[in-house]
């Protein structure tokens, strides 16, 4: 986009801007506390967190817009504090897909571990049966 079409688009004053913005912010901060005490639970949810993320990853995308906007109305004030706000999203994006990832592993191992049926140990062993004599009825033998 062009720099006249994104000022026709957004003809808004920098300071509406910057109020939408400090919402999505405030958005994003309660978001990555709620991935934080996510992370530091002792009982992890990966649905919990797998939502979080894809919250995350939308609202990256709405910063992003809203930031581009900024920084084309004042470039030089509002470069270096989108940017930490930035590295704080990407920080808690690879948390939470590190984890996601390892929670895989691990399910993969435990589905790895199935139990040996009873059936299976005895078909290894070596088991003498007792020798059957058998008779005949007429009485020959």
């Amino acid at each position: 986009m062009s720099e006249e079409e994104k000022l026709k688009v957004h003809p808004e004053p920098i300071e509406k801007n910057r109020r939408i913005r400090g919402s999505l912010r405030t958005n994003v901060t309660k978001l990555i506390k709620k991935i934080d005490k996510e992370l530091a639970s002792a009982n992890l949810n990966s649905d919990s967190l797998q939502e979080s993320l894809t919250i995350l990853f939308e609202r990256e995308q709405k910063l992003g817009n809203s930031d581009d906007i900024i920084i084309f109305q004042s470039p030089d004030a509002e470069m270096e504090n989108s940017l930490e706000y930035s590295e704080q999203i990407i920080k808690y994006k690879s948390r939470v897909n590190r984890y996601l990832s390892e929670s895989v592993q691990v399910d993969k191992n435990e589905i790895n571990k199935v139990p040996v049926v009873a059936s299976e140990i005895k078909k290894d062993c070596n088991t003498k049966l007792p020798e059957l004599i058998w008779r005949s009825l007429m009485g020959i033998s």
